[in-house]
């Protein structure tokens, strides 16, 4: 299906209803728009050469991506691929640390409250292990009750990872109002502490912010700042295009208080979302990788537009 943008805009509610909405819902509605077009129907396999571990966390992470990648109506797009994480919402006891379940969800931007000087701390915050006030059943409703833990983790990273910082707040006293507190912006996370995945392949690098500058949601403007592959940040406000001299980007005032959308890109080659064989095998090695094409297809489980997704196989139906 051709992508043409004129077509998207003309299909988005906001632009239809002439309507200046906030950045991070346009944004949203414009990455469900695209995977609306370009989305398929799935069948998903396991992969036979995937030679995992029998450990808890792993489990975890091939239930909880085999629930999603095969959930009620889920169909496969290329935005999904690269947008995306999967994460598990994991119950614990307690006392003794015993796994007890999870559930799973899907999500493409990561909307975290400000509880921190920086994106990193505003991340540790975010994804910490939280104790339940609650006791719940440890099994049943006839089994005894427990004090449990319960903690956020990824168990699927994206090529590219979207922050929105929470700087809007509603309360019953005064409304909706702006936070206007300094986040350093880092140029370069590492999403490690996050996911179940025991891989070093965690890194992400900041290619984009989107800022709000005003005091409250119903006015002011938005400027965007973008890097180049040459590592040279430039400025976006409205058709004005002004490169960033010096940086690093978080001397520029006014980012700090502002930043309010971020765009980091997944650091490494071997990218974690499934694209192609290489992308599994970790290496561009041509022979390498037909090796690995050739015993899949010896399987009988394997056709070149397949996706490897780790533990298991994406087909289209």
């Amino acid at each position: 299906v051709p992508v043409v943008p004129k077509y998207i805009c003309d299909n988005l509610s906001n632009c239809k209803n002439k309507k200046q909405e906030d950045m991070a819902e346009y944004f949203d509605e414009i990455l469900n728009k695209l995977d609306e077009l370009l989305s398929y129907e799935i069948v998903v396999k396991d992969n036979p050469l995937y030679h995992g571990t029998t450990t808890t966390n792993d489990m975890i992470i091939r239930e909880s991506n085999r629930k999603i990648l095969t959930g009620h109506n889920f169909k496969y797009s290329i935005i999904k691929n690269l947008f995306e994480r999967y994460e598990a919402s994991i119950l614990k006891v307690r006392s003794s640390g015993k796994y007890l379940r999870h559930t799973s969800q899907i999500d493409s931007i990561i909307k975290i409250p400000i509880k921190g000087n920086s994106v990193k701390l505003c991340l540790d915050e975010y994804y910490k292990l939280e104790q339940l006030e609650n006791k719940i059943h440890e099994t049943n409703n006839s089994s005894p009750m427990i004090e449990v833990n319960k903690q956020l983790v990824i168990t699927k990273l994206p090529r590219y990872m979207i922050i929105q910082l929470q700087r809007f707040i509603n309360s019953n006293a005064t409304g909706i109002s702006k936070i206007i507190s300094d986040v350093n912006i880092d140029e370069e996370i590492n999403m490690k502490d996050y996911t179940l995945e025991s891989s070093n392949n965690n890194k992400y690098e900041l290619i984009s912010i989107g800022c709000h500058i005003g005091t409250n949601i119903t006015s002011g403007h938005y400027i965007a700042y973008k890097k180049q592959f040459n590592n040279e940040w430039f400025e976006y406000n409205d058709d004005v295009i002004t490169k960033i001299n010096p940086t690093p980007i978080n001397s520029v005032h006014h980012i700090k208080k502002n930043a309010y959308i971020l765009v980091y890109r997944h650091k490494e080659k071997t990218s974690p979302c499934p694209v192609t064989v290489n992308h599994v095998v970790g290496a561009t090695d041509a022979k390498k990788i037909q090796d690995y094409k050739d015993k899949l297809q010896e399987k009988k489980d394997y056709i070149k537009e397949d996706l490897i997704h780790d533990r298991f196989i994406i087909s289209k139906k």
